[in-house]
């Protein structure tokens, strides 16, 4: 019929159209139906890519938390271990500790550990815990410089350049008193009443002897030959009831050398302190004669667990 015959044309006009080069209609992207339910488009984001950020965004969550904990318990300065005793000059950062008590030198227990070396030697603390811990200027010009092992908390000492903070106790350097002594050659440990002196190194007693201090009090100074350093000695003073003798060997933080004394009049180390407490003071020195003889010296008292001068 006529009707067949005009749409026979139409779709060979379009065919012919479409074979010449012009352009063709553009589809239209039909969604993928995958079984049952409505019609859904592929992912922009692959799976593996979502799990890895998930895994990203935790692993920041505990990173905040963890380092929040830290902060928060973190308020005396850090003690070394056993573990780490080789490493006691690893470098850290200052501790958070609670300024007031920062400023007393305040800290916990730490058996074994080093607070200054000379060289290669290192003395160890002669109390596990102590009170506080200062640095200044030494009695006698033999005295050498000490480099302080620690975390400083104070330099009140024009000419001191600190060495960088490591692990061991806090200390403070003293203000110089106008001495031509090196701004560290004396150390000046404050502990308890009546506590247990401790050698600070291990070695040799070669001198055990009572000396006159000011005001005709008689105090007792102990020195220690450094156990392969002969040429070195480390001197302690402040000290009552001594329980070593000459030629007695000692095992550093271990081996008890006497009790401390309490000393009674003012020291300037008393400025830093809420109380009046005993100290020891340490000093590092080239072997030496023995000290001259003291004309003003009365006659020996016996003392307790004392074998040799």
């Amino acid at each position: 019929s006529m009707t067949s015959d005009v749409r026979a044309l139409g779709r060979l006009s379009e065919s012919l159209a479409g074979g010449s080069g012009g352009r063709r209609p553009r589809r239209r992207r039909v969604p993928i139906r995958r079984g049952p339910g409505p019609a859904r488009r592929r992912a922009l984001i692959s799976k593996p890519v979502v799990l890895l950020i998930v895994v990203v965004l935790a692993a920041l969550a505990w990173t905040a938390f963890a380092d929040g904990g830290a902060d928060g318990g973190a308020d005396e300065v850090l003690a070394p271990t056993a573990a780490d005793a080789d490493q006691a000059d690893v470098p850290v950062r200052p501790v958070g500790e609670d300024p007031e008590r920062a400023s007393r030198g305040e800290q916990r227990a730490m058996p074994g550990a080093a607070f200054a070396r000379v060289d290669d030697v290192r003395l160890t603390l002669p109390h596990a815990q102590p009170a506080l811990v200062a640095f200044g200027e030494g009695d006698r010009a033999e005295a050498l410089a000490m480099e302080p092992i620690g975390q400083l908390i104070a330099n009140d000492h024009e000419r001191f350049e600190p060495p960088r903070d490591v692990r061991g106790p806090a200390y403070r350097v003293l203000a110089g008193q106008g001495r031509a002594r090196p701004a560290t050659s004396a150390a000046t440990v404050v502990m308890p009443v009546d506590a247990t002196v401790l050698a600070p190194v291990s070695g040799r007693v070669v001198r055990v002897r009572d000396y006159a201090m000011e005001g005709g009090l008689r105090d007792y100074r102990v020195v220690l030959e450094v156990a392969d350093r002969p040429g070195l000695h480390v001197q302690l003073s402040n000290l009552l009831d001594p329980a070593v003798g000459v030629g007695d060997t000692v095992e550093a933080g271990t081996t008890p050398i006497a009790r401390v004394r309490l000393l009674p009049f003012d020291r300037s180390i008393d400025d830093h302190l809420e109380e009046r407490l005993p100290y020891v003071r340490v000093e590092v020195k080239p072997a030496s004669q023995p000290d001259p003889a003291d004309p003003n010296e009365p006659a020996a008292i016996p003392t307790a667990g004392v074998r040799g001068r």
